[in-house]
């Protein structure tokens, strides 16, 4: 699973500080493996594992600066088997309301320039505090996204609830808008469980896509998640 890129930014927000310098901002950071790296829908791991570590830095005026990386696999002979995700932006709240805009870059070491893998996305998200549960809404933009895909839009609403001490149900739609010359738009959500160990997080999640399955190798298709995760 990617720090979604709001949750990668927003994960300063819920892990506790690494070490913190006065004004020199605060740092923190994650590390996850996962049975399945799956990035709206779609697997980015050929199904198989994926080690998924992050480092989060932020001040106190809520700029942030965050580093996020998996191992990945897309049957592409080895052109691409990590990938790097910076993202910057800056984050707040006004009451229950909180928002976090800013950009993302997401790099693959080591893949050929012709694949046009590398791709630039800006994003904002807005997250409102119901008591009864936490609801977010994000919307993302890339001038040129993934493979040559021409401009993309990503909107996506979640909500999470919690069940019992320590357990969270959490769930998430959303759409990815392509250009018809670059392929055709879908839908994708997930839906699962997280229990909070004191040693570790452990999450099971479903996933799946209104794809056809014949045209993505599987890849788009349900699946169940397990993740275990280590926020310091």
């Amino acid at each position: 699973m990617r720090l979604h890129h709001v949750a990668a930014a927003l994960v300063l927000a819920t892990t506790p500080a690494l070490a913190q310098d006065g004004g020199f901002g605060t740092f923190s950071g994650a590390v996850a493996l996962t049975s399945d790296y799956v990035f709206r829908g779609f697997s980015q791991s050929d199904e198989k594992m994926a080690l998924q570590p992050a480092l989060n830095w932020t001040t106190e005026a809520g700029f942030h600066v965050n580093l996020w990386g998996s191992n990945v696999d897309f049957n592409d002979g080895g052109e691409a088997d990590v990938e790097v995700d910076v993202t910057a932006g800056f984050a707040g709240s006004l009451d229950k309301l909180g928002y976090d805009v800013g950009v993302i870059y997401y790099a693959y070491p080591g893949a050929r320039g012709a694949l046009n893998y590398d791709y630039v996305e800006g994003y904002a998200t807005l997250t409102y505090d119901a008591e009864a549960a936490t609801l977010t809404g994000s919307a993302f933009y890339s001038p040129d996204f993934f493979g040559g895909l021409d401009d993309a839009v990503a909107l996506q609403g979640g909500l999470a609830v919690p069940v019992i001490e320590g357990l969270t149900f959490d769930a998430q739609l959303g759409v990815q808008l392509l250009k018809a010359a670059s392929g055709a738009d879908y839908l994708y959500w997930n839906a699962g469980l997280t229990y909070s160990f004191p040693w570790a997080d452990v999450g099971l999640k479903y996933h799946d896509t209104d794809v056809n399955t014949s045209g993505c190798s599987g890849w788009c298709g349900p699946r169940a998640v397990l993740t275990l995760s280590k926020s310091f």
